[in-house]
């Protein structure tokens, strides 16, 4: 008579799990694991579905048209934004980027407006500023996940060349009769340059969000917060 093999059976103890089925995934667990994203690299969600370049090309046709145009050329102004937008393949979260961006750059020239620091003939009807500046600040926001990505994670840069650049670019306005100073250039350059410095790393915080956001909606890995619904238990073994 042959002795039981110690080994078979369905009681087993120690660590070994009770019953004949498989042992459970212990490292992966009851829920996939969570993909992290690459913040420099492009994903088909987060990356706009026209070329870099052609998105440069539409933010110098609002610039200018904006600039020299102005208010009555509102009506393409608002066109080549909606292009923007309809070209864009993450509308939803392009169009949060570009009101919240644009929202605190309106109520920064709203402030030097209201200070003196610019002065606008004819002034302004319905804002502090013109209605072809907030067109404006709505096509800047809509180049920083695109023709501006690269500085995405360079806030440090991008808060520098935003220093330079726009008092350089405010000024160009000024010679193109857009808007006048009330202060002395230099001060004016100065105060433009500063307020850029600051907001420009907000404004690329604000974008990466945007783009984790999309990413995990391309990925499928909502959370319960984002879908509104509950993250489920894991189930008892």
């Amino acid at each position: 008579m042959t002795a039981p093999d110690q080994n078979s059976g369905t009681q087993n103890t120690g660590t070994h799990r009770t019953g004949t089925g498989p042992a459970p995934d212990t490292e992966a667990g009851p829920f996939p694991p969570t993909r992290k994203t690459d913040m420099t690299a492009e994903t088909p969600m987060t990356r706009l579905s026209y070329p870099k370049v052609l998105n440069f090309l539409v933010y110098q046709g609002i610039w200018f048209t904006a600039i020299l145009g102005r208010e009555p050329w509102t009506w393409l102004l608002a066109g080549l934004l909606a292009l923007h937008l309809t070209l864009s393949r993450d509308r939803r979260g392009e169009a949060a980027v570009m009101m919240l961006c644009a929202g605190m750059g309106i109520t920064l020239d709203s402030v030097l407006s209201v200070s003196g620091v610019f002065v606008f003939d004819p002034a302004p009807e319905v804002l502090a500023i013109p209605l072809w500046l907030a067109g404006l600040w709505l096509g800047f926001a809509g180049a920083l996940r695109n023709s501006l990505r690269y500085l995405l994670t360079r806030p440090r840069l991008a808060s520098v060349a935003a220093g330079i650049s726009a008092p350089l670019s405010y000024f160009a306005g000024m010679r193109m009769g857009a808007v006048t100073f009330g202060v002395e250039d230099w001060l004016a350059g100065l105060i433009i340059g500063g307020a850029w410095a600051c907001l420009m790393p907000v404004f690329l915080a604000v974008a990466r969000k945007a783009d984790r956001k999309a990413d995990r909606y391309e990925t499928g890995t909502k959370t319960g917060a984002e879908t509104g619904t509950a993250v489920p238990a894991p189930s008892a073994p």
